[in-house]
């Protein structure tokens, strides 16, 4: 097994991060419209309960 220096772990784990935000960011616009869509409900919700009171 190679050991890595500290400047190659530095370095993976920098693009490890950079990997899993890319992933976050990618996932949250495909889920962003569904999101959305349920602030909104919500939003309505939370108006009308307001109201009523």
């Amino acid at each position: 097994m190679v050991k890595e220096t500290p400047e190659e772990k530095t370095n993976r784990l920098e693009m490890e991060k950079n990997q899993e935000k890319e992933e976050s960011a990618a996932k949250y616009r495909e889920l962003s419209d569904e999101i959305n869509c349920l602030v909104d409900g919500h939003r309505e919700k939370v108006k009308i309960i307001y109201v009523d009171l």
